[in-house]
């Protein structure tokens, strides 16, 4: 019975050092989930950071496309405007407005509509 009485005495010191065993290991697996999944927010947080710098990259290239583009679009523009100006000047083409006075004149009884002029190059 002394012995029975000497185990149960020893056994909570057992018990106890089994439960500190088993909430240290608990303690050691939380650690470890945490730093896996801190590792795994740090994985995708560089990915979406490099997915926000892709994208400043390309809304930057559009933007100058768009910018570079409408230049152009001016230039050209500006151009054609000169071209059509050039040519009115040097009576190489005359003003449409002209060309249905001047078809009234050589056609009085007919007057010319815009599908006319469109025919005549204009």
């Amino acid at each position: 019975m002394r012995n029975w009485l000497g185990r149960r005495r020893e056994r909570p010191e057992s018990t106890l050092q089994q439960g500190e065993t088993h909430h240290q290991s608990d303690t050691i697996s939380q650690l470890v989930r945490s730093k896996c999944l801190n590792h795994r927010l740090q994985c995708q947080l560089t990915a979406a950071q490099g997915r926000i710098a892709d994208l400043n990259t390309e809304v930057d290239y559009l933007r100058r496309l768009r910018e570079y583009e409408g230049g152009r679009a001016r230039d050209e523009v500006r151009k054609l405007a000169a071209e059509i100006h050039a040519l009115q000047n040097s009576s190489l083409i005359n003003d449409p407005r002209q060309q249905i006075e001047r078809g009234n004149v050589e056609l009085p009884g007919r007057k010319m509509d815009k599908s006319e002029l469109h025919m005549d190059g204009i």
